[in-house]
């Protein structure tokens, strides 16, 4: 049904993965394209082709830049939800911690970046915890000059849409974990 939670997560991950993966898909084409160094400009070995092909994607079904503000919306509102006081609803969210998180320095065990087999997983739930809190710290400064849609604007080209790459990252590693 419209509304319900596990559709509205649904959409976040399933816009998130669209962006994602054809962002990577095309910057592996250019990449390919680019260690053939002149070669990798013919027309035998097709890569131009790969690349217009995969380029409509980028907005097929929703241009990667409006998509991306779909996710970061649902993160934004889960996290602002969250320092409210509300338990979070979202099985692909369990990491969201309402307190702002501290980057430690030096040899600390409970550092996100300790020497252990979990510290690639703690290291990404760090940072889309530290990008998304970042996001609305600098939003709420920039509310004091600029209207909410400025701000909006402005926040989402530079810090929100990383923590919205992070936090699919974050979902495509536990994914692998899992399996």
């Amino acid at each position: 049904t419209e509304g319900s939670p596990m559709l509205t997560e649904l959409v976040a991950l399933l816009s998130g993965l669209k962006v994602y993966i054809t962002k990577l898909s095309q910057k592996g084409i250019q990449e390919c394209r680019e260690i053939c160094g002149g070669f990798g400009y013919s027309a035998y070995n097709r890569f131009g082709e790969f690349f217009s092909n995969n380029d409509v994607y980028l907005s097929k079904d929703g241009d990667n830049n409006v998509i991306i503000q779909q996710v970061g919306k649902f993160l934004i509102d889960n996290f602002i939800d969250l320092k409210g006081g509300k338990t979070n609803q979202f099985g692909s969210l369990y990491f969201l911690k309402a307190e702002e998180p501290h980057i430690h320095s030096g040899k600390n065990h409970d550092s996100p970046f300790s020497q252990s087999k979990y510290d690639i997983k703690k290291a990404f739930e760090f940072r889309v915890n530290y990008l998304i809190n970042e996001t609305l710290t600098r939003m709420q400064k920039m509310r004091i000059k600029a209207s909410l849609q400025e701000a909006w604007t402005q926040i989402n080209v530079h810090i929100l849409k990383g923590a919205c790459y992070a936090f699919i990252e974050l979902y495509i590693l536990n994914s692998f974990r899992q399996s």
